[in-house]
């Protein structure tokens, strides 16, 4: 004989909805699988009090049992396995009761405790949790001279903005959101796949109100529901002196419009520098240049003029004799320093400047000075 759906429930005949709920509550969490694992007599339980609460929770069912008991079956109901036939799998009852669906996918039941309703029943009025915008990525390019001494930049991008139709309801002025028709306001769904080990099921975020639990009714003519445009925008962009490729900076809240409330996103800056036609940037924030310089300066002695970045021209002194190749550092003419005070300094490496064409006083001079090394060499 079966056993009586209020006594397995421990209520009266007369238990209103809300003390059925309630002792199948208490008795759910007490037979759970997962706090009596490999415990066949608290399996059993655990779709006995399924069973009686599915009955008992439906007020046609109910009516049904309270009239003819066990003695008449209902159609599709065998009596035999306590759901077979009615389509009801004890966990996925528990899990919907207990709103488990909006505490995320998969996992021990008793770590999303704290996640559900206690009481049971889904909670439709919860409001979806702020969200921080997304973040926006620009390369902004850069000259020596602009990275040398730091610069403000000014300029233009797109972004999500609220809709100022709809000041970011997603709603036609006027009207306004509904429970969404997919998920019923859990703000997730299950999706049930029969394999061969069993009935393996997959809760994931709704597809139509992606986890808001709520849909518009009249979407806004304008942002077709999102909430959100692309508007453009100005920002200024206070680049320091001595950032160099590849380093970045953000600017917190600048970026997309974040959603429920939430803030907006932030702005990374990545720096590019553009090679420059005349100097080359190397370590410790140092330039180099490299100088031509005729034969006669370098072995006689001499001061040449050098360009530099930032302050016109320099000059430079060369000894007697200097070799091609000789590298002079000239101090503080280089770019500032990112972090810590000072800049670094101009590398200048002479190399001799070759004549493309001479005149015949150069020639005759070049073959008289020829002869003179060949008869040092002798």
């Amino acid at each position: 004989m079966k056993k009586d759906y209020y006594e397995i429930l421990d209520i009266k005949r007369t238990a209103t909805q809300d003390e059925i709920k309630s002792a199948y509550r208490k008795l759910a969490l007490k037979y759970h699988p997962d706090k009596n694992p490999n415990d066949k007599d608290a399996e059993a339980k655990f779709k006995e009090v399924g069973e009686a609460y599915s009955i008992l929770s439906d007020e046609q069912k109910k009516a049904h049992y309270d009239q003819f008991g066990h003695s008449k079956p209902m159609n599709g109901y065998s009596g035999g396995d306590p759901f077979g036939g009615m389509g009801i799998d004890p966990m996925d009852l528990f899990r919907k009761m207990a709103g488990f669906g909006r505490t995320g996918e998969g996992g021990n039941i008793w770590e999303k405790m704290g996640g559900f309703d206690i009481n049971f029943g889904p909670q439709y009025s919860r409001s979806p949790r702020p969200t921080k915008g997304n973040p926006i990525q620009i390369t902004l390019k850069l000259t020596l001279e602009e990275i040398a001494t730091g610069i403000t930049k000014t300029i233009k991008l797109k972004k999500q903005v609220i809709c100022e139709n709809c000041k970011g309801t997603g709603s036609n002025p006027g009207s306004s959101k509904k429970l969404c028709p997919t998920c019923k306001g859990l703000g997730q769904v299950k999706n049930q796949k029969f394999t061969q080990f069993g009935v393996e099921i997959q809760i994931t975020t709704c597809p139509t109100c992606k986890g808001e639990t709520q849909v518009n009714e009249y979407p806004c003519k304008i942002c077709q529901g999102n909430g959100t445009v692309i508007g453009e925008t100005t920002i200024s962009i206070n680049v320091p002196a001595g950032v160099s490729t590849g380093e970045f900076m953000t600017i917190e809240n600048q970026g997309n419009v974040g959603s429920n409330g939430g803030p907006n996103g932030d702005i990374r800056v990545y720096f590019e520098e553009i090679e420059h036609s005349v100097f080359r940037r190397v370590q410790n924030d140092d330039l180099y240049y490299p100088l031509p310089v005729s034969f006669a300066v370098l072995a006689l002695g001499g001061k040449v003029i050098v360009p530099t970045l930032l302050s016109g021209q320099a000059e430079l002194k060369i000894k007697a004799g200097t070799q091609t190749g000789t590298k002079f550092r000239m101090r503080d003419l280089g770019i500032k320093h990112l972090r810590g005070h000072g800049q670094g300094d101009l590398i200048v490496e002479v190399q001799i400047k070759i004549p493309e064409e001479l005149s015949k006083r150069e020639k005759e001079i070049i073959e008289k000075l020829k002869e003179i090394e060949k008869t040092k060499e002798n």
